[in-house]
């Protein structure tokens, strides 16, 4: 456990952020429609 964890944890928590994003904003837009 070092650097490099946190590092990756970071990016784990960023590509989750995406993700949940991408999947809101789909689920708008097909409200929207």
């Amino acid at each position: 456990m070092g650097a490099g964890f946190e590092a990756t944890a970071q990016w784990l928590g960023l590509v989750v952020f995406v993700l949940v994003c991408l999947g809101f904003y789909r689920r708008v837009l097909a409200a929207a429609h």
